[in-house]
């Protein structure tokens, strides 16, 4: 379920990104040699009366990451899967899509992974 989003939520925990800079990653800035990815933009939320829109980092430095084998594995079985759009990672038409709502009830349909004995739901410190 949701298959297409795994790279997106991996990239975010693995290399310490906003989400609006894992939006934004685009083919182009992906290194094979050495394997790297350079981070110079962010999408920003749109709202009722403006789109999501593409724009520099928050700070608007220039972030070059090294990526170790299983950050570069995973973003090759992404494409490999064709979720991949031509120029963006995390976009097939080339368009930014981020919207709170969908991005919250896409979390909250993931199903949360613990050993049996654990309940994930239960010590999220909610209740």
């Amino acid at each position: 379920m949701h298959r297409q989003w795994y790279a997106f939520f991996y990239l975010t925990t693995r290399l310490g990104l906003r989400a609006g800079e894992v939006y934004a990653v685009a083919r182009s800035r992906i290194g094979d040699v050495p394997p790297q990815l350079i981070v110079d933009r962010a999408v920003q939320r749109g709202n009722k009366s403006r789109p999501a829109m593409l724009g520099p980092r928050k700070n608007n430095n220039v972030l070059t990451l090294a990526l170790t084998e299983d950050v570069a594995d995973a973003i090759s079985w992404h494409i490999r899967q064709g979720y991949s759009g031509a120029e963006f990672l995390f976009s097939k038409d080339g368009t930014a899509h981020l919207g709170q709502r969908a991005q919250l009830r896409l979390v909250a349909d993931l199903e949360p992974s613990a050993p049996p004995q654990v309940n994930v739901r239960s010590t999220s410190g909610k209740g």
